[in-house]
């Protein structure tokens, strides 16, 4: 993970994602607008997710909204905190694929911590493993700036962070 912080709001950025020495992704990524901008912003929200045939086709659909951003409200790629289930997160996130093809753009995303992706009960006060056998949602989704560095360690990433899009705050809470 990297942070970015000399994007302009309201801006379009081609990038290239390389690994091995090879460009393995391409895209067109737009910036949110600033809070002094007026343009109306789309957020499509939504949660309890999965991968399902159910999950994709509702994905789909968004195409017709065209969303400047999309929150997950927990519980997205259902891996129940278990390290060896990654694929489901991959499985999770090839569903914005087509839908960012279709956009000619790559929407950025906000993912919310839900029990699924820590695989324990709401009672459990949030982070139970620590160290690396925290569940993959710490290591996929930096989602805040940390204290000491702009994309924290994992060991520092929080349940909890906000984001202002254009003139509204968005809260994401752990209820636990």
């Amino acid at each position: 993970s990297s942070y970015l912080k000399t994007l302009k709001p309201d801006t379009e950025y081609y990038y290239e994602v390389f690994y091995d020495g090879k460009v393995q992704y391409r895209g067109i990524y737009r910036t949110l607008p600033s809070t002094e901008m007026s343009r109306n912003i789309v957020i499509a929200i939504g949660g309890d997710v999965g991968s399902t045939a159910v999950a994709r086709n509702i994905t789909q659909h968004l195409v017709a909204l065209n969303p400047d951003v999309i929150i997950v409200g927990g519980d997205g790629a259902y891996d129940n905190g278990i390290r060896t289930c990654y694929y489901n997160q991959d499985l999770f996130l090839n569903m914005f694929e087509d839908l960012n093809k279709k956009l000619g753009r790559t929407v950025p995303l906000i993912f919310t911590i839900g029990n699924h992706e820590l695989g324990i009960n709401s009672q459990s006060k949030g982070r139970p493993y620590g160290g690396d056998k925290d569940p993959l949602f710490f290591m996929f989704y930096p989602q805040h700036r940390g204290s000491k560095s702009l994309v924290p360690e994992i060991s520092e990433r929080e349940t909890y962070f906000y984001h202002i899009i254009g003139k509204s705050i968005h809260l994401s809470l752990d209820s636990a």
